[in-house]
């Protein structure tokens, strides 16, 4: 004969669980859990059926993130996950996915009246471009030689060229670094591309 011990207790609080905070564009979605504690801060092993209420909220022009339902992708979900979706509603774990570069806020709360006491929780998510700068090895060069560099922006099977303005040097809007050939720095990309005022080769003569 087996045995298992089970304990029963009321949700104190629920906190939102996932691997990073940081998506990329066109990627696999990131899957994102949520957990309910009681008051001494243990953990649940499952919320089963209850439904939840998640949200997605930004600022700006343009949607960063949206959620994916499990039908729609090549992830597995739980029994009671899928039971939860063929009646449109959401469980404790999503699947979210980034869209355009930015940030938004998620939101999860509970769908039934029985925890409305229970408060809310969210994360910060943030959404860049996954990007490559070609060429990418290592480059053995003689003084004074200039190095054309292009970007790419990698999607989910395939990478696609990125455009760049007129002039001998640009600086691309992502979160990324680069080597901004104006003045040789390496700095971190924040907003717009830049192109350079006064370009001078990668790579200056050694005095001699």
């Amino acid at each position: 004969m087996l045995s298992c011990g089970v304990t029963v207790d009321q949700v104190s609080r629920i906190r939102i669980k996932t691997t990073t905070k940081i998506l990329f564009v066109d990627a696999a979605p990131a899957r994102i859990h949520l957990e309910a504690l009681n008051a001494e801060g243990d953990t649940f092993s499952t919320l089963g059926e209850i439904p939840i209420e998640w949200e997605l909220s930004h600022s700006g022009e343009g949607r960063p993130l949206r959620i994916v339902p499990f039908e729609q992708s090549t992830y597995e979900a739980p029994a009671e996950i899928v039971a939860l979706e063929k009646n449109k509603k959401k469980g404790y774990i999503i699947l979210v996915e980034g869209i355009l570069t930015g940030s938004a806020t998620l939101t999860a709360k509970f769908g039934e009246p029985h925890y409305k006491n229970i408060n809310p929780d969210s994360l910060d998510l943030v959404v860049v471009a996954n990007l490559l700068l070609q060429p990418a090895h290592d480059l053995f060069l003689p003084v004074n030689a200039v190095v054309p560099f292009h970007v790419q922006i990698v999607k989910q099977s395939s990478t696609e060229g990125i455009g760049r303005t007129s002039g001998p040097s640009v600086v691309f809007d992502e979160i990324m670094r680069v080597l901004d050939n104006c003045d040789s720095f390496v700095f971190e990309i924040s907003s717009k591309v830049r192109p350079c005022q006064n370009p001078k080769p990668i790579f200056q003569p050694i005095p001699s």
